[in-house]
């Protein structure tokens, strides 16, 4: 016991005891360090690349390399086998593999949406010839269109009312005045007088809206977007996607639009990645919005919960 009070005799009293737990300690951690030091950036890479596989595994081959690289990986690091070198040789070689697996994998997925975009596409004329919008309802959204210009202070016949005497516009309204006033400017100023730019921009905004409506319909009557015009009663008589969003942003539906000029444009967004000439984010001809009864009876015939009557 006397030896033991010594700093020096408890300490190697110490080592003896636990010695052997100590050397396995410093030999995992040397371990670790050099698998970091050699392995450490591949390592990162092979989770981040597993992370890209898991969302689409369902769609990968059931005997591919991509689904043997996620076993090998998990086998490694529940197992924790990852230090051995050539487990992670292994792993490294399935990885490769399983990249040129996926590649080939999103090509086929890109050739076969592309595929169903034109089919649609080319069924689109069918579409118009068995539901179209009637003519009376295009005729009915022009003279909303020019109803809407006057609201905001804008005339085929007169000066336009400054801005800064309509204190009453709402936001979309006063950025779309300031659009409009440049695209009438413009036309101006490229020779065409101030009744006809006004007739072009009604007309352009009409057709433009119209065509919107149009092709977000055919695109999900053949399933390639979620729905976004067709109106179900299941749904409270909104589409499937304004029905999510009226469930996460109640608050926003609160208006007269209840929340449909949000989900158009948000959409319309989306969509002009695919169909930028279509959904052109920047357009002048869609920064006015037509009146709420206008866009709804549009949706309504779209849906065909309305007759091309009113």
């Amino acid at each position: 016991m006397f030896k033991l009070s010594h700093a020096n005799h408890r300490i190697k009293f110490l080592y003896d005891a636990k010695g052997k737990i100590v050397e396995e300690y410093r030999n995992t951690i040397e371990d670790t360090d050099s698998f970091i030091r050699k392995w450490g950036t591949a390592y990162t890479e092979a989770r981040v690349f597993t992370d890209s596989l898991t969302p689409v595994k369902y769609r990968l081959p059931q005997k591919g390399v991509s689904l043997k690289f996620l076993i090998a990986f998990k086998d490694a690091l529940e197992g924790k086998t990852l230090l051995d070198a050539q487990v992670w040789r292994d792993i490294e070689a399935l990885k490769a593999s399983a990249a040129v697996e996926l590649e080939k994998l999103q090509i086929e997925c890109r050739e076969g949406a592309s595929n169903t975009i034109q089919a649609a596409f080319a069924a689109i004329p069918e579409d118009i010839d068995r539901s179209a919008l009637p003519i009376d309802t295009l005729n009915e959204l022009l003279d909303t269109i020019e109803q809407r210009l006057n609201q905001i202070g804008v005339w085929r016949d007169k000066a336009p009312k400054p801005v800064e005497e309509l204190p009453h516009l709402s936001d979309p309204d006063r950025k779309a005045r300031e659009v409009i006033d440049v695209y009438i400017s413009y036309r101006e100023e490229t020779g065409v007088n101030r009744p006809e730019a006004m007739a072009e921009f009604i007309r352009e905004s009409a057709y433009s809206w119209v065509n919107r409506l149009f092709t977000l319909r055919c695109m999900e009557a053949r399933s390639i977007i979620d729905e976004v015009i067709l109106q179900k009663e299941v749904y409270g008589n909104r589409s499937l996607v304004h029905h999510r969003f009226a469930r996460k942003n109640p608050e926003a539906c609160a208006g007269e639009d209840d929340g449909l000029f949000a989900v158009l444009f948000s959409v319309f967004t989306e969509r002009a990645k695919e169909l930028p000439f279509v959904f052109d984010t920047y357009s002048p001809a869609v920064c006015l919005r037509p009146s709420v009864p206008a866009i709804k009876r549009c949706i309504a015939l779209l849906s065909g919960t309305a007759s091309g009557k009113n």
